[in-house]
């Protein structure tokens, strides 16, 4: 009886604490979501959820892509250009990796390309 008093309040201490620290940190969540853009939030859910999906913060920031039949790797980077100045985001960079590759290893590799889109307001607003 003594055994299953104690467990009982132990458990009632635990949810008490847990009570207690949503209750903290509810006025820091709500202010995330309303200094940040109304998309942030969600965001960063998803990454943290692709995050423990795969183990690799790498793979859960990287969007991979094959193209379709008949479409050219020359058509699919203008498309990636315009669909991104019509958000108004820049396109700052690219790095043929496949031509780093083959320099490094001297044997052809497939095409390989990383690409750099920024917003400049977000850009400007990370570094001040």
């Amino acid at each position: 009886m003594f055994l299953i008093s104690l467990l009982r309040n132990i458990l009632a201490l635990i949810g008490l604490a847990a009570v207690v620290a949503a209750g903290m940190m509810y006025p820091q969540i709500k202010k995330f979501q309303t200094e940040f853009d109304p998309g942030a939030f969600n965001a960063y859910k998803e990454l943290v959820k692709n995050v423990l999906e795969t183990g690799s913060a790498v793979d859960a920031t990287t969007w991979k892509y094959k193209l379709e039949d008949g479409v050219s790797i020359d058509d699919a980077i203008q498309s990636m250009k315009i669909a991104a100045n019509a958000h108004n985001i820049k396109h700052v960079g690219e790095l043929p990796l496949y031509k780093e590759v083959e320099a490094m290893t001297g044997k052809p590799y497939r095409h390989a390309q990383i690409f750099m889109f920024c917003n400049a307001v977000t850009a400007a607003k990370m570094m001040d």
